[in-house]
């Protein structure tokens, strides 16, 4: 440029840094901005008992920075990290990890966690490694999720004590006469009423999910959930 060699490099300290004829002129640090919601979602899950890990592909100070922001503690920040190091530490992490991701080179970490959740606007390669699609750019969706899987198990765990408990009880009962002469229609009634309590179990679920996130958001930003 006007005879001079301008060159843009690589710097152990800054993201990069401008030389002319050899000689720095100038440094550069640069951060990519954190989303608007970032910082709200990532305390919202901690307060849901999830332990928040960082990881990222970012040099070490740039993602410290961003985790300062995110109040991520500095020893849950994994930077900078390759594809296969981001493997190695979900693995590292447990067989109940959720990977959170949108890159290219996150689409190997979304495949071996126990479950990669992706936003619809992921790279192509990071959505097919996902089992979850968020289907807004909203990342409160991801506490949605957490909230309404946690409900659903919890509601089946539920509904599988009724049923057991209602035939536990009924059915031997009128199996060994202690029922009298209609302890066949008491069982069958109590069989009834048991599926009765499933289905109204199953149905107060999707209320308190309506109650608590308005059933437009819901809609709006559900995930969907890939068959493998």
């Amino acid at each position: 440029m006007d005879g001079h060699r301008v060159e843009v490099r690589r710097d152990d300290v800054h993201t990069c840094r401008l030389l002319v004829d050899g000689e720095p002129l100038a440094y550069f640090s640069i951060h990519d901005p954190l989303r608007a919601d970032a910082a709200a979602v990532v305390a919202q899950l901690q307060r849901l008992g999830i332990d928040v890990h960082m990881l990222s592909g970012d040099r070490r100070d740039s993602a410290l920075l961003a985790a300062r922001e995110l109040a991520i503690a500095p020893e849950r920040v994994h930077a900078p990290a390759t594809p296969a190091g981001k493997v190695e530490r979900v693995a590292s992490l447990g067989c109940g990890t959720m990977m959170v991701g949108d890159g290219l080179n996150d689409a190997a970490a979304l495949s071996s966690a126990a479950v990669g959740v992706a936003l619809a606007s992921a790279t192509h390669v990071a959505v097919d490694a996902a089992e979850v699609i968020i289907r807004s750019d909203r990342l409160g969706a991801l506490t949605e999720l957490i909230v309404l899987a946690r409900a659903t198990l919890r509601t089946i765990r539920q509904n599988l004590f009724f049923a057991f408990f209602y035939n536990a009880l009924a059915i031997p009962a009128a199996a060994f006469g202690l029922l009298g002469t209609h302890g066949p229609l008491i069982a069958a009634a109590c069989m009834g009423l048991s599926d009765l309590t499933v289905l109204g179990n199953a149905l107060r679920l999707r209320r308190a999910v309506s109650q608590d996130q308005g059933t437009d958001a819901l809609a709006s930003s559900s995930p969907h959930i890939k068959g493998k």
